[in-house]
């Protein structure tokens, strides 16, 4: 399902869909009861939007997390095809150049390495050991807050953060941590007797 956008504003202004964040966690919740008759669940969201302000992405960020698991996640990187309306106002406005890379790019690949982008993929790696598995709240909480968004004392660690999903092998390795992770969780869960989370 092509979300695109947590935003009201970037979804009306901006891609010109009628359809809010409460329709698509309408849509989600019923979409989510044919799991147990083989239906999955993707959701895309766009990121590299040069509309969006931090409180846009930030909306997106908590449509993503709000949508009900089993889920997996797409992230997108805003492609501006020529001819499209969207493109001519981005070039009209200086986001892009008429004959710049960005009219060319592979969109599920050039994704900027940004603190949003961070921040998503954060949220959506978890599904690749588990569709049901979500980050912590609290790690939700601290990513997302305005200290974290848009304090100049922590833009040094926002940069660090932003080029984590650089690292070569750093998809893998996430996997792999989880993946351990899970069945540490599974192995505490038994001894206490308990049942055992299912990945």
């Amino acid at each position: 399902m092509g979300v695109q956008s947590g935003s009201r504003r970037i979804l009306t202004e901006i891609y010109h869909r009628a359809v809010s964040p409460d329709v698509v966690l309408g849509a989600a919740r019923i979409i989510n009861g044919f799991y147990d008759q083989g239906v999955r669940a993707d959701y895309g969201f766009i990121l590299d939007n040069p509309y969006e302000t931090p409180d846009d992405w930030r909306e997106s960020a908590r449509l993503m997390i709000a949508l009900p698991r089993p889920a997996t996640f797409s992230l997108y990187s805003l492609a501006f095809f020529p001819g499209t309306k969207l493109t001519e106002r981005a070039v009209a406005d200086g986001h892009v150049g008429s004959h710049s890379q960005d009219l060319d790019k592979r969109y599920q690949q050039d994704i900027r390495p940004t603190y949003a982008y961070f921040v998503f993929y954060v949220n959506s790696c978890l599904v690749w050991i588990s569709p049901r598995l979500r980050a912590p709240a609290w790690l939700n909480g601290i990513l997302l807050s305005d200290f974290m968004v848009k304090s100049p004392a922590v833009a040094p660690l926002r940069a660090l953060l932003s080029t984590i999903t650089l690292i070569p092998g750093i998809r893998a390795a996430l996997h792999r941590f989880y993946r351990q992770l899970l069945g540490l969780a599974q192995w505490i869960l038994r001894s206490l007797g308990r049942t055992h989370p299912t990945p």
